[in-house]
Formats: structure tokens, C-alpha cells, sequence
């Protein structure tokens, strides 16, 4: 009889081994310590993220402190901050400065137009009429420089749809882009449909075409916003109140602005939704 290799005769060892282990009583498996993200080191980062948290005085701080602070991103971020702090012509400032260093840039355009929009939207009818031209530049050329930014082609639509035909408005320019953002962002498709079609006293297509933008949106908190001022302006406040209370809305940052958009104090005065809505909320 062969005398057993050193390996072979380990067999019987590892295998009462291997059963000791398989009946001993299974422990639950203690996950890795989770890893902390660490803070970017980057300052514009950092002043982007004060900007997403709503921390506007924060990141307007950081800016100050930046070492470079005239370059194009941080330009279109400080018109940024400028507009959460409703500082419009400081603003439009920096964003013409954004724009003017990066030209081909959409999304500086984007911002330019909308702080431009909303300078609009508080000025005489003479200073609106000429600044609702400029908006309109800038919105059609961020979808030129890229036709696939749902923001910019959300924006424009939403200008066609408001803006008068003197200015370059109308709703049939309107209907085109809801058809382009079929294909980048149906929840938005839907939602300039809806308002379109509440243009036109269609309040059930209106209702129908809100509530597919919800189904449609991956993260629908602004459709149920936008759904909710609906029915506020319609005046059918027993579903005003549950809608924006939902809880897609109630685990988002801004509740309380749709909470003001519907019940606005009292001692302030009732304001439509802004003729571009929902850029404050994109911010």
C-alpha cells in the first residue's frame, strides 16, 4: 500500500474541520463601517452645494473668498446666487459676464434669460416689452447651443406660451417644443400641454395632462406643485391642501414654497405663478 502524499493525508482534518464550521450557528454578517463623503476640497463645488442646499448668504460668502473669482462658473454661479437672493440686476450682471466668457455654454444663456425674465416680470410695460425680447434671445439660443437641455426647452416653451406675439410668443411655437420635450422629458411635455390646454379653458385636458406629468416624472415634486396651483387657481381647494401635502412633496426641500404658492399670506398680495414658472425652483 502506498504511503499518503502530505496533502492527502490533511483530507480527514479539513473535512472535520469544514463540519465543525457548517454546524456551528450562522452569525449575521456585520456590514463595513459606512464610508463618510468627504467634503470637496474644491471651492466651487462648495459653493455649488451651499447654492443646492439653499444656503445663498453661505455661498455668497465662499465666492467672495475665491482666490480667481471672475471666471465663467463662477460668474454664472454667483448670478445664481444673486437670483435665489432676488437680486435681479446684480444678477443679470453676472450672468452677461457668465455668457461673455463662455459663449457656446447653454446653461449660462439659460440663467441669463431667466434672471432677465424675472426683472421682466416686476418692470413698467416699456422696460418689460424690451427685456421679454432679450429673454426670448437667450432661451431659444441655450436650446441652439444644445436642443437636448429639458431646462432650456422647458423655459422657452413656458416664454412662447406666456409671451404675446409682439414679443415672439405664441402658443403654436409653444406646442412645438412640448413635441421636442416628448422625446428628452415627457413629465415636462406634459406639463406645458396642460398649461396650454388650461390657456384655453380646457380644464379637464388641463387636470388630465398635469396629472400624467406626475405619472411621467421620476421625481414628480414639481408636477405636484405645478397640479396643486391648478387647482388653487380654479378654486377647488378641498384638493389643493392634500395635493401639496403628499408626501413626494412633503420629503422635498421646497414644501413650504408650494405651501406659499397656494395660501399666500395674508398681508402680501396675491401673485400669479411667475410668467416663467418653476425656474426658482431649478436652481
Amino acid at each position: 500500500m502506498k504511503p499518503l502524499s502530505a496533502a492527502a493525508s490533511l483530507l480527514p482534518t479539513c473535512l472535520v474541520a469544514l463540519a465543525l464550521v457548517a454546524s456551528m450557528p450562522a452569525q449575521a454578517a456585520v456590514p463595513p463601517p459606512a464610508r463618510t463623503a468627504l467634503p470637496s476640497k474644491d471651492p466651487l463645488a462648495q459653493v455649488d452645494l451651499a447654492l443646492q442646499a439653499g444656503e445663498a448668504d453661505k455661498a455668497l460668502t465662499l465666492l467672495q473668498s475665491l482666490p480667481q473669482p471672475g471666471s465663467a462658473q463662477a460668474t454664472n454661479l454667483e448670478c445664481r446666487v444673486r437670483y435665489m437672493l432676488e437680486q435681479w440686476d446684480a444678477a443679470i450682471a453676472a450672468c452677461e459676464q457668465a455668457v461673455r466668457l463662455e459663449q457656446q455654454n447653454s446653461g449660462y444663456h439659460l440663467w441669463l434669460g431667466r434672471a432677465l425674465g424675472e426683472k421682466a416680470d416686476r418692470a413698467n410695460f416699456m422696460t418689460a416689452y424690451s427685456l421679454a425680447k432679450r429673454v426670448r434671445v437667450e432661451f431659444e439660443e441655450s436650446v441652439k447651443l444644445n436642443p437636448r437641455n429639458p431646462d432650456a426647452l422647458a423655459d422657452l416653451g413656458d416664454f412662447y406660451f406666456e409671451a404675446p406675439g409682439v414679443v415672439g410668443g405664441g402658443v403654436d411655437k409653444a406646442e412645438a417644443i412640448a413635441s421636442q420635450l416628448d422625446k428628452i422629458d415627457s413629465a415636462r411635455a406634459h406639463e406645458l400641454r396642460g398649461r396650454i390646454a388650461e390657456g384655453r379653458k380646457d380644464l379637464e385636458t388641463a387636470e388630465r395632462e398635469y396629472k400624467q406629468a406626475i405619472a411621467a416624472g421620476p421625481h414628480p415634486a414639481i408636477q405636484w406643485v405645478a397640479l396643486a396651483g391648478f387647482y388653487r387657481r380654479h378654486e377647488r381647494f378641498a384638493e389643493t391642501g392634500p395635493v401639496c401635502c403628499r408626501k413626494p412633496i412633503g420629503t422635498w426641500s421646497s414644501r413650504p414654497k408650494c405651501l406659499r404658492i397656494i395660501w399666500p399670506a395674508p398681508e402680501k398680495p396675491r401673485r400669479r405663478l411667475p410668467s416663467w414658472p418653476i425656474a426658482a425652483w431649478r436652481i
